[in-house]
């Protein structure tokens, strides 16, 4: 669904959120990896508080947020 799809592209989201950028910014940062379609979506995701919280407690969104912590499973 998103234009993010490398790490590179995760490593940037990583570092923003580290940066401590607001959430006005981080939120154009992810914008900005989206095209328009894309971006429709992830309003309407945004705007739907089910549709959220399952994806925030995908496996995915969870390994993600470990990342931004600077949190290691010790895996890696």
């Amino acid at each position: 669904m998103f234009a993010i799809k490398s790490d590179k592209d995760i490593n940037g989201l990583i570092e923003k959120f580290r940066q401590g950028g607001s959430k006005q910014e981080l939120g154009e940062y992810i914008k900005s990896k989206l095209n328009a379609e894309q971006g429709r979506k992830l309003d309407e995701i945004l705007g739907d508080e089910n549709k959220l919280n399952e994806i925030l407690n995908s496996p995915k969104a969870k390994e993600l947020l470990k990342k931004i912590k600077g949190e290691d499973d010790g895996q890696h």
